[in-house]
């Protein structure tokens, strides 16, 4: 079987997608399922939810596969949805006015366990981890969008700006802001002085 979308930028596999090839499609589904749901988790905290609203973002994309169109890279288009979909829920919690805390859960992180780490290494990693999230979940949307796109999920200040919709000195300004803020968070519950 010749898989030749393999090495296709995510650009030309949405189009070839919307030219009818689905397995264009899988390919996209297979680069960014994992990196959408922890980026999902770690935005709402519920790994159920994360789940649904991650297919829910590749419905979406398959929906309207008709009209899409190169404007920015693809990885701005699939984040954006993604970002609308996780700040709904969010909103949505609000209004209800529900405490929805889940329980940490292993598979959302890409911990490449080592044989020489011991579980108290390992559990150790696990909970600062849990922290971090917690208190990344913790700030204003502001500082949470952009540390989330950019230091966790690596997209360039142009990419989080298009997202956003708001100017790269903006992602600069809020990423400097919400590093300070999530750092003092840390130090603060960590105990670090």
């Amino acid at each position: 079987m010749d898989n030749h979308f393999g090495e296709e930028s995510d650009e030309l596999l949405m189009l070839s997608f919307k030219a009818g090839e689905d397995k264009a499609f899988e390919e996209l589904v297979k680069r960014y399922k994992t990196k959408l749901f922890n980026y999902i988790y770690k935005y709402i905290s519920d790994v159920e939810r994360s789940e649904e609203i991650t297919q829910e973002v590749f419905i979406r994309i398959y929906r309207s596969r008709e009209r899409y169109k190169i404007k920015a890279k693809f990885s701005t288009f699939i984040y954006r949805i993604a970002l609308n979909l996780a700040f709904n829920e969010v909103r949505n919690r609000n209004r209800r006015k529900t405490d929805l805390h889940n329980e940490f859960d292993d598979k959302v992180f890409d911990d490449k366990i080592r044989e020489h780490n011991t579980p108290e290494k390992i559990y150790e990693k696990k909970e600062i981890e849990h922290i971090v999230n917690r208190e990344i979940s913790n700030l204003s949307s502001k500082y949470k969008d952009v540390i989330l796109l950019c230091d966790i999920e690596g997209l360039s200040y142009k990419e989080v700006a298009q997202i956003l919709d708001i100017s790269i000195g903006t992602v600069q300004s809020r990423l400097s802001r919400g590093r300070v803020r999530l750092k003092q968070r840390l130090e603060n519950v960590l105990n670090i002085k």
